[in-house]
């Protein structure tokens, strides 16, 4: 069953469960929750080493086999049931049910991508596309006071939201945008174009921090210089989903800013399951960064 960006009613619980979301809260049946797209064990290897987000025994939502046991674990249904390991967070009302949707995975991979690089206050910030991502984070290096906030795509229309928001944006089939690129020291890839990576590279600063999170596809394999990376001190790191803290930050980065920086307009229109044709024809127009199924 697809669909990995969920909110749901806590409809029942288990007679044993005493379930709490990631910041102590108790949760009971009525409340509005999102959750972790992945599922983790806690205690194997990969979890022990703080990368929750492979555990060797993983459950993720959205992505898993029909097989017994595992038949109600994604959105696209009436129902999700939530398996143990689950981390959960309860939804303050003040977040629209639509920018709440892409708390568990968008978001909360945003924060993670951001949390990955440290302090961006006062820093010269690069995020090459500008989709739902994208321009989450945009907003996000803005809300933490980055200096020039850059933001790079092929598309105008989605150019445009992110100058909205207050980003100077580098239209990449316009080869002259990128004169107006000084020295990046926070670079964010997320559109998974090997070119992408290759046309901001040379204008990274001493010490700059690159964040890889966009080529979760097969993709061209890149070549750069490794003397420049040595030199420049460059660090580049892959970042893919997300820890628990990240779905806290993202829950607390929305209820804060998505009024600010209107990321309830990059929402499409709902629409029943039985209008999935409908549905997935709008999501490929480009029109919308997400259209959603409501139940």
């Amino acid at each position: 069953i697809l669909g990995h960006e969920i909110v749901g009613i806590v409809e029942a619980m288990g007679g044993r469960v005493n379930a709490q979301d990631i910041l102590g809260r108790k949760i009971i049946p009525g409340d509005r929750i999102t959750w972790s797209v992945v599922a983790n064990c806690g205690s194997c290897q990969l979890c022990l080493q703080d990368i929750p987000q492979k555990c060797l025994h993983s459950v993720k939502y959205g992505h898993e086999a029909l097989k017994e046991g595992s038949n109600w674990n994604g959105g696209f249904a009436q129902w999700c049931v939530l398996v143990a390991g689950t981390k959960m967070v309860k939804l303050p009302q003040s977040i629209p049910l639509e920018v709440a949707c892409s708390t568990s995975c968008a978001t909360a991979t945003i924060c993670a991508a951001i949390d990955a690089v440290g302090d961006v206050r006062g820093k010269n910030c690069f995020i090459s596309g500008a989709g739902l991502l994208g321009l989450q984070a945009v907003a996000r290096c803005l809300s933490l006071g980055a200096g020039k906030v850059y933001c790079s795509d092929r598309m105008e229309n989605r150019l445009q939201l992110a100058r909205a928001m207050g980003a100077e944006t580098i239209l990449t089939t316009n080869s002259g945008d990128l004169e107006k690129v000084k020295s990046v020291d926070v670079f964010v890839e997320l559109s998974g174009a090997t070119e992408a990576f290759d046309l901001v590279y040379p204008h990274l600063a001493i010490g700059a921090k690159v964040v890889l999170v966009g080529a979760v596809f097969p993709v061209p394999e890149n070549r750069f210089n490794m003397e420049h990376l040595i030199r420049r001190m460059i660090t580049i790191r892959g970042v893919h989903n997300y820890a628990p803290m990240h779905l806290g930050m993202a829950v607390e980065f929305l209820e804060k800013f998505h009024e600010k920086y209107k990321l309830a307009d990059l929402f499409g229109k709902w629409f029943k399951p039985v209008e999935h044709e409908q549905a997935l024809q709008l999501a490929t127009s480009g029109r919308h960064h997400r259209v959603g199924f409501q139940f």
